[in-house]
């Protein structure tokens, strides 16, 4: 008899999955080629061997994302500590990323919601309140009045609705996250390449400064040479126009050097100063082989691509949801509050002696009638 009863609702639940209405919201897998990974060149096997060893080195160190998975190994192939150390703080303070996550506790926050309406909803009401009765010139004592209501309801979900409703609400979640990948991708990407681009300038502006030394040496040189009588003073005047040169090459490479400390500052979520180095650039350049082709198929792993994918099974659930509303019943409409009883209580009032003029309002007191109007003949 139980297996009987296990089966008959088995076969019910199956029954009603089977009822929801509207298309499927799954996203069709894209095909994969099958010879590309016959035909990977050596360059392209050891750079993906190199990620691969790169991620197993980051998963014993804290991860850079508060949440899921570290999928930034990568950057332990550049073989500096001072970016990583960066990237992690830009990950932990950067106010844009704080306001993604945010986000994405909102729609996950959203989809439990939805959740809730699978099952039974229960109404708990109470009132309390002290009375008094009067009768004539008669007073009895007060006494206080207690009323609890409770009132319950659950929808059969026949053709689907909520539950494409709840499938709506977790593709909207996880496209969230995605954009907060996105979100998180471009921050890392920023601060990597505004870090290089810092290195650079500092490289640019060392090269910039022994340039001006020399040219200094030769001015020194060329006045020398100009006080013995050897060159002419235009000679001297070209060799100075030369310093003037290098001194505002230095000066400019030096002003976007601290522009660039300033906005990679603004990405690291704190107040613009000087960013520590790390290893020069050479060696971060020189310990980066890449490919001359990668596979397309991480194209699909693109936060946009994923993002957009949601999008589309979200809309297809909301088709879902308003093709199951067209089938269901409308919901019942909320029940007006009750108003409070009057039948234990006489009228008070002075105009109100006699129940007969008055009626029980819906707030709960007594309300006097309204005299009716008179009709006045007409000759």
């Amino acid at each position: 008899m139980r297996a009987q009863t296990r089966l008959a609702a088995a076969a019910a639940s199956l029954f009603a999955a089977a009822c929801a209405v509207g298309p499927s919201p799954d996203v069709r897998p894209t095909p994969q080629p099958a010879a590309h990974a016959a035909a990977q060149p050596a360059a392209e096997r050891a750079f993906l061997d190199s990620l691969v060893a790169a991620s197993a080195l980051a998963s014993q160190a804290a991860p850079l994302a508060p949440e899921g998975v570290n999928e930034y190994g990568w950057l332990e192939l550049m073989r500096d500590t001072q970016l990583v150390a960066l990237v992690r703080s830009a990950v932990a303070n950067n106010r844009d990323l704080k306001t993604a996550t945010a986000l994405v506790r909102e729609f996950r926050a959203n989809q439990a919601a939805a959740r809730g309406f699978l099952v039974p909803e229960i109404d708990l009401n109470g009132s309390a309140g002290r009375q008094r009765l009067v009768f004539g010139g008669t007073a009895f004592p007060d006494f206080n009045s207690f009323r609890a209501t409770a009132d319950a309801s659950w929808e059969v979900d026949f053709w689907g609705r909520v539950r494409r409703g709840l499938q709506a609400a977790g593709f909207d979640a996880a496209a969230t996250a995605e954009n907060r990948r996105a979100v998180l991708l471009s921050l890392v990407a920023d601060v990597t390449n505004g870090y290089l681009a810092l290195l650079e300038l500092d490289q640019d502006l060392r090269i910039a400064e022994r340039t001006l030394a020399s040219r200094q040496l030769t001015l020194k040189l060329a006045r020398d040479r100009f006080r013995q009588g050897v060159i002419s003073e235009l000679d001297v005047r070209q060799f100075e126009s030369e310093v003037a040169t290098a001194a505002t090459r230095v000066a400019g490479f030096t002003y976007a050097r601290a522009q660039a400390e300033s906005q990679l500052s603004v990405l690291l979520g704190q107040a613009p100063g000087p960013i520590p180095r790390g290893a020069p650039i050479e060696l971060t350049v020189r310990a980066v082989s890449l490919p001359d082709s990668l596979p397309s198929t991480l194209l699909a792993r693109r936060p946009d691509v994923m993002r957009a994918g949601d999008g589309w099974s979200a809309a297809m659930a909301r088709v879902g949801v308003a093709a199951a509303a067209r089938l269901s019943p409308p919901p019942p409409a909320a029940r007006p509050p009750r108003p409070a009883t009057c039948s234990a209580r006489a009228p008070t009032s002075t105009r109100c002696r006699r129940a007969s003029r008055c009626r029980c309002s819906r707030a709960g007191g007594w309300k006097r009638n309204s005299a009716p109007r008179r009709r006045v003949p007409t000759s």
